[in-house]
């Protein structure tokens, strides 16, 4: 059976963000352009057809503006308005760390919803080790309450192992809270499509092991797999 998108929720959030769609930097295009680093497997028997192409994911991998208002959602629902913990840092800034799909406009989004200023940091192309890499230069430089991550889709379709990916992410977050930043940890959204499709299982288990992660490590989660 296909995953269901969750309408009714989007349309709630609909009705923030267009009341208050600013402060936010990124692209406001509903769409972004395929990572220019990701070469999709072309195994005719494990692809799914165009026609598995999830609604509202038109590549079947980069959300549209509904999607996009979607997982902002997901991260809105472990965003307080007055965090704390957070040291000197900006209790109404929240950066989003990711690849493509933060690229594409969820910050945006999640701007309108939160009522705080919102850093879009997605990187299209950029694996989970670009960002633990980066991360404690964005942190420096924008000192936000929240750390919104988000990677991993790039990582399966260049084959990498998991586990590193599980690692990566773990770094971020110890990152993140050395500099007294809430980190909010995602899941990512399922593949779909004649290009993406083969690597479906390989997105569910992925999300097995983040929440896993968060779990154990006592990290939010925004459970954006969960939304689609």
């Amino acid at each position: 059976m296909k995953p269901t998108f969750h309408t009714a929720r989007y349309l709630g959030a609909l009705g923030l963000v267009m009341l208050s769609l600013t402060g936010c930097g990124g692209s406001s295009d509903d769409t972004a352009a395929a990572d220019t680093s990701a070469s999709a497997s072309t195994d005719t028997n494990s692809i799914a057809t165009t026609t598995d192409v999830l609604p509202h994911f038109p590549d079947g991998l980069h959300p549209d503006g509904t999607a996009s208002a979607s997982i902002a959602a997901a991260f809105n629902d472990r965003i307080a308005s007055s965090p704390s913990g957070i040291g000197s840092n900006s209790p109404n800034v929240v950066v989003c760390l990711g690849d493509s799909i933060t690229s594409a406009g969820y910050p945006g989004h999640l701007a309108g919803m939160s009522g705080k200023s919102c850093v879009n940091d997605g990187t299209p192309g950029e694996e989970s080790g670009g960002g633990a890499s980066r991360a404690a230069g964005v942190l420096d430089a924008n000192h936000p309450a929240y750390l919104c991550i988000m990677y991993g889709s790039n990582d399966i379709i260049t084959h990498r192992s998991l586990d590193g990916v599980i690692g990566n992410l773990s770094s971020i977050i110890s990152t993140a809270r050395s500099r007294s930043t809430i980190p909010i940890l995602a899941t990512i959204p399922p593949m779909s499509g004649s290009h993406y499709g083969v690597y479906a299982d390989q997105v569910r288990q992925l999300n097995n092991m983040i929440r896993s992660l968060a779990g154990s490590s006592g990290t939010a989660l925004a459970d954006v797999e969960r939304e689609f």
